[in-house]
């Protein structure tokens, strides 16, 4: 039962958030356990990052409503509010869209003391979407108050921007509403769309995916691994070493050899959708794990496994391609100056091939 809403959401929905965000608010709404709930979650929060003691008695009187505008601009997906008109929640349901100009800072700018900007996110994006939403507001994310998958810190004027994972709050909602069946239904639809929208499941095509520039970006991303390559050579971080690795899985590659060991450097497009926000990759040998720890510890972390180390290469964004070139190069450089130099007469250390789920 609860696949209907992910099913119907992937078969006619071209903006799943905007399903979700209109069930969490018909939930919302509809229960005050689930009302009281959520805010005493925001409460705890922002008890935390303003170091206060935290609130015993939380007032459920809250109204929320979706797609509420301003004219100082923007849309929250949802947004509570006391009797007397203060939004007390913003709240950013998220599934795989991107952050738009107003998030978080001019959403952060709208409450007043006491008030919470709350993303909700996938478990897979919830560290970048953290690190670029302290970012944009200019607070270091190391200063956070974490408590499992919950985040929040303090962004001035007495707000508090927050994270949660879609698994983490539909648990929260879930357990205060064990004694209505009914709206727990509700809430179980929910977390089947989220899964749906959260899994590596085939979503059909929409018609404007289809007719969109995206596919001429995607091959024009996928050409640079060519100038890149060129780059390193001239510049003798890396040498080539055999021919390009074939296209397999949606991976382009190249092997190379760096400080004496063999690795792969890769767009792949898979990685980008559920790891870190870049399609280029760098494969390296087991052997090079110990020397990456920085990479496993950078906010957010760029060091993945999978038979291996796999390193992102970030990019900015807004950048003309040479400066995407400049990105990858200048990353695969500082890579390379975290591994030992090559002993002499050394045999050459093979990265593996890599190995991509079906």
């Amino acid at each position: 039962m609860s696949e209907l809403l992910g099913h119907l959401t992937a078969r006619f929905a071209t903006h799943p958030e905007n399903l979700a965000t209109e069930a969490l608010t018909y939930v919302l709404r509809r229960s005050l356990p689930a009302r009281l709930a959520l805010m005493r979650r925001v409460a705890s929060l922002a008890s935390h990052a303003f170091g206060t003691p935290a609130v015993s008695d939380v007032d459920g009187a809250i109204d929320f409503s979706s797609q509420a505008s301003t004219e100082e601009g923007g849309i929250p997906d949802l947004v509570g509010r006391a009797a007397d008109g203060t939004e007390k929640v913003l709240l950013e349901a998220k599934f795989w869209a991107g952050l738009t100009e107003h998030q978080p800072v001019t959403y952060l700018q709208r409450l007043s003391a006491g008030g919470c900007l709350l993303f909700v996110v996938p478990t897979v994006r919830a560290d970048f979407v953290w690190h670029e939403v302290t970012r944009r507001a200019g607070i270091a994310a190391g200063t956070a108050y974490s408590a499992g998958e919950w985040k929040a810190v303090a962004a001035g004027d007495g707000a508090v921007l927050a994270l949660v994972t879609w698994e983490t709050l539909l648990a929260v909602l879930s357990d205060a509403l064990r004694d209505d069946a009914g709206t727990l239904q509700d809430v179980g639809q929910l977390k089947g769309l989220c899964e749906r929208m959260s899994g590596a499941g085939f979503l059909p095509l929409a018609a404007d995916e289809l007719t969109s520039g995206f596919w001429r970006r995607f091959g024009q991303m996928g050409r640079i691994l060519d100038t890149v390559r060129g780059e390193l050579v001239a510049r003798k971080i890396a040498a080539i070493e055999g021919a390009r690795l074939s296209p397999s899985r949606g991976l382009l590659g190249q092997k190379l050899k760096m400080r004496g060991m063999l690795v792969h450097l890769y767009f792949d497009p898979d990685a980008c959708a559920q790891s870190y926000p870049t399609p280029f990759w760098l494969w390296l040998p087991h052997a090079a794990r110990e020397y990456l720890t920085p990479l496993a510890l950078s906010s957010p972390p760029r060091l993945f496994e999978a038979d291996g180390p796999y390193v992102a290469l970030p990019i900015r964004s807004g950048v003309e391609r040479p400066e995407i070139v400049a990105d990858v190069v200048a990353a695969c450089e500082n890579i390379s100056k975290l591994l030992p130099e090559p002993k002499a007469n050394a045999v050459a250390i093979a990265a593996p091939e890599p190995v991509v789920d079906e």
